[in-house]
């Protein structure tokens, strides 16, 4: 990769893209963990 082709990059796209991603991967952790999570404490109480 030279200056030039840095230059031509939209980082502020690809930041975004970068960004977008994190959060839907966090989301879907989150989400999934809470869901997997929440029956299995429910039979111990």
């Amino acid at each position: 990769m030279t200056l030039e082709m840095l230059n031509r990059v939209d980082w502020v796209q690809v930041l975004t893209d970068a960004a977008t991603a994190i959060a839907v991967i966090l989301v879907a952790v989150g989400v999934g963990r809470w869901a997997f999570l929440k029956p299995l404490s429910a039979r111990f109480y």
